[in-house]
């Protein structure tokens, strides 16, 4: 035994009868035998029926071994134990209040091929006389941790394909129960440059020359040309003369309409910062899609300048090629995202809401092994039993549940241990005609989970499978109570029974 307490309580027995026993003595050994020490010695009640208790009290972590003989009231003696004699295994306790020392971690991280993930490699050392295990959990939000990797070794290194917005940390236990954890690692944040205020823009629009505005030039050595000086277009402030920029702006001329001599300027372009996309102000006659470039602002019939406003784009709508619905717009093609998520060492939301989704769309379109495939890929995700269920449900439904009760055998414990796989295990056992494992599981769920009164209701419906009538209606009687749909079933189903 490994353990952290201090003191160590030790019973003392003996195949003697206690009243033939005066006293009790105890012995330890803190080198496995090589050296015996009298600990405590004890006196024994004569209307005593158990042998008394000594708690030892450890001057440091280490390995104990203990050993209890006794004196009779005759003067014999059992004898103690001697110098070399080894304690039996079941008398050794190993002491262990020390934390174990981490050394080292680090990560490396690189942008991946989406803006909104990093390819990491996190390595770690640490060191322990009775290590356990080691085991990496990552945070969204700086207070929730989930488990992505557990029975680690000691020291090593691992890829991992992290949201950018995740934390990790290490934490290193052994035996004795002791942990270490590490310091949180931030994954590094891009920078985002503030989207300029509608004020400003809207300023630098009314700035702009008017495209519909027509230039006249003045003639050489006239009163207005002596007295304004200076260049009348952008070629010339840079140093040009008025018949090169002339020619430049002939060769570079933009409008909306053919006209005879008219020159439209190039309206200047405000940066649409990263994540942000392009609105047009009210009464608009285009539309701007954004994609990280920098937009040219949409004249209206008119020929006038909209003013452009930047506002937040949705969380990876220009990112990820692979989101939909509440995730965002476009398809998760369920070859793209099984291929996608094959690649991933860590999936989590929203990626694994999408491959869920993903998977649901090829089970309805006839792909059994692309659907199946990729709800056994998310077997390791943070959304494990909903991925089970659903694929246990559809192998039940679909005539195959012989398969599904294969499916629930390859689970890991941490679905297991879900109403909601607990459920789908039912129904399936029901198919099969089974149903014993699974009354286990039902009984286990409690009446707090957002599942009982389904797993109340299947709990009546294995029981009446079986011939247990009066369990299945004492099982409905309690659901009928309610006022849930499964509390409605229940109710029907006794009806049935009368």
């Amino acid at each position: 035994m490994v353990t952290t307490k201090q003191v160590i309580p030790i019973r003392f027995t003996t195949t003697t009868p206690l009243a033939e026993v005066e006293r009790c003595q105890f012995w330890v050994t803190s080198d496995n035998g090589t050296s015996w020490q009298l600990a405590h010695e004890e006196h024994i009640a004569a209307d005593a029926t158990t042998g008394p208790l000594f708690r030892f009290a450890v001057p440091q972590d280490g390995r104990y071994g203990f050993r209890t003989t006794a004196v009779l009231h005759t003067g014999t003696s059992e004898a103690p134990p001697q110098a070399g004699d080894t304690p039996s295994k079941n008398s050794i306790v190993v002491v262990d209040a020390t934390p174990p020392q981490l050394i080292k971690t680090q990560a490396e991280a690189k942008i991946a091929d989406s803006p909104e993930h990093l390819d990491v490699t996190f390595s770690w050392e640490s060191s322990d006389p009775h290590f356990a295990d080691c085991r990496i959990e990552m945070s969204l939000d700086g207070e929730s941790w989930l488990l992505i990797r557990e029975d680690l070794a000691a020291s090593g290194e691992l890829p991992l394909a992290l949201p950018r917005n995740a934390s990790l940390r290490l934490i290193v236990s052994d035996y004795a129960g002791n942990k270490t954890i590490s310091q949180r690692w931030s994954a590094p944040q891009r920078p985002v440059e503030q989207p300029p205020e509608q004020e400003n823009l809207q300023e630098l629009a009314q700035s702009l020359p008017d495209p519909n505005e027509q230039t006249t030039e003045e003639p050489a050595g006239s009163a207005a040309a002596s007295n304004n000086p200076a260049p009348n277009n952008l070629a010339a402030q840079d140093g040009q003369t008025q018949e090169q920029a002339a020619q430049a702006s002939a060769n570079n001329e933009t409008t909306s309409e053919p006209l005879s001599s008219e020159v439209v300027a190039e309206p200047a372009r405000p940066v649409v910062p990263p994540n942000h996309q392009a609105i047009v102000a009210p009464n608009a006659d285009a539309v701007v899609q954004v994609d990280h470039k920098r937009p040219t602002i949409p004249r209206s019939a008119s020929g006038s300048q909209q003013t452009i406003i930047t506002t937040p784009s949705s969380e990876n709508s220009l990112q990820d090629p692979l989101t939909q619905g509440r995730f965002g717009n476009v398809s998760t093609e369920p070859q793209q995202m099984l291929a996608r998520i094959k690649q991933s060492s860590v999936i989590v939301s929203p990626l694994s809401e999408q491959a869920l989704i993903a998977a649901r769309q090829a089970l309805s379109d006839g792909d059994q092994v692309v659907g199946l495939a990729i709800l056994e890929t998310l077997h390791n995700s943070d959304i494990s039993p909903r991925a089970a269920a659903t694929a246990i449900d559809w192998l039940t439904t679909s005539g195959d549940p012989d398969q599904a009760m294969t499916w629930i055998h390859n689970l890991p414990p941490e679905a297991n241990r879900s109403s909601l796989v607990a459920c789908a295990f039912a129904r399936a056992s029901l198919a099969v005609n089974s149903t014993a494992k699974a009354e286990s599981l039902l009984r286990r769920i409690d009446s707090q989970d957002e599942n009982f009164d389904e797993a109340t209701w299947l709990l009546g419906r294995c029981m009446q499978q079986r011939g247990n009538v009066n369990g299945a209606r004492f099982q409905w009687q309690q659901l009928a109570k309610g006022s849930s749909s499964w509390a409605l079933k229940a109710r029907e189903a006794l009806q049935a029974l009368r």
